[in-house]
């Protein structure tokens, strides 16, 4: 699992292949100044499966007995 935050990577594809996550939690702000997160980023993270606070809501990820579970709350 990977978080982004609402700033631009750089180069971000040689960090995702080393830790090689399957889900991404992106933290932008709805219709936020800066338009991210970028096609760049996003094109990156197209064969993660995508939660994003701005179009997801809130983010709840449970673990339990070394499983996770993630739940959204639409806005």
């Amino acid at each position: 699992m990977l978080k982004i935050n609402d700033i631009e990577y750089k180069n971000i594809e040689k960090f995702i292949d080393s830790i090689n996550p399957k889900y991404s939690i992106i933290n932008v702000g709805n219709n936020n100044m800066y338009n991210h997160p970028n096609d760049e980023v996003l094109d990156t993270l197209s064969n993660l499966k995508k939660f994003r606070i701005d179009q997801n809501g809130s983010i709840k990820i449970t673990i339990k007995n070394n499983k996770f579970k993630i739940d959204t709350c639409t806005l």
